[in-house]
C-alpha cells in the first residue's frame, strides 16, 4: 500500500505538493502546456492551494501562455482562428 505523504505538521499533501525541509516552504510542481516543468512556492499550505486553484482555472481557460508572456505569433493566431470558428458557428444558428 502506498504511503501518504505528509508535511511537518502532519497534514496530507496532494499530488505535486511538497514541503521543503530546508526552509519549510511549500512547493507545487506541474508541467506547462509546452512540456516544461514549473514550480509554485508559498509559505503556507492554504496559500499554495489557492495558487493551485488559480493555475488550474487559468489552464482550463487557456491563459497560461498569455499570462507568462511566452505566447508566439503562431499560438496567438491559432487561438484567434479557433475563437472565430466558434463565434461564426454560433452566429449561423
Amino acid at each position: 500500500m502506498a504511503k501518504v505523504r505528509k508535511d511537518l505538521r502532519g497534514r496530507s499533501l496532494r499530488k505535486g505538493e511538497v514541503q521543503r525541509s530546508s526552509d519549510k516552504r511549500y512547493m507545487y510542481t506541474y508541467t506547462d502546456p509546452m512540456g516544461r516543468r514549473k514550480f509554485i512556492y508559498a509559505n503556507d499550505l492554504a496559500e499554495l492551494r489557492e495558487k493551485e486553484a488559480k493555475l488550474m482555472k487559468d489552464q482550463l481557460d487557456g491563459l497560461d501562455l498569455y499570462v507568462a508572456g511566452k505566447a508566439s505569433v503562431n499560438d496567438t493566431f491559432d487561438r484567434y482562428m479557433s475563437c472565430l470558428l466558434y463565434t461564426s458557428d454560433a452566429a449561423d444558428e
